[in-house]
């Protein structure tokens, strides 16, 4: 169990700890997790239908005319098992913003891609 010091923002646990903990915790709890997403997405779907909607927006925005959209498709095709497509620099990004092209896309671990987010590193 952690605790927030509202003054200094700090908590009783390390980042490693908490880590643990929280692992340990959905681990406990992985039916409730899973039927409370089932249950989410299944009450939002609007919501859900919207956010996708955006993305595919924000991607084809960020694809220029001169994309080698084939290039594209084939590594889309072919990712990995357990791999997802990333954007080496993110299409919406805090600093900077990339396209939406071939040159642009790496396999990353799942793990890895959810860890970097809408990171440039």
């Amino acid at each position: 169990n952690t605790a927030t010091n509202r003054a200094t923002g700090l908590q009783s646990l390390c980042k490693s700890c908490q880590k643990a903990s929280s692992k340990k915790h959905y681990c406990e709890n992985k039916k409730y997790y899973k039927e409370y997403s089932k249950s989410y997405r299944k009450e939002n779907k609007e919501l859900i239908r919207f956010y996708s909607a955006k993305r595919r927006a924000v991607k084809l925005q960020a694809t220029p005319v001169w994309a080698n959209m084939e290039k594209i498709k084939e590594i889309y095709e072919n990712c990995p098992e357990g791999y997802h497509v990333d954007h080496i620099i993110p299409l919406q990004g805090e600093t900077v913003c990339g396209f939406h092209v071939e040159t642009n896309l790496q396999y990353l671990t799942a793990e890895e891609n959810l860890k970097k987010s809408n990171t440039y590193q």
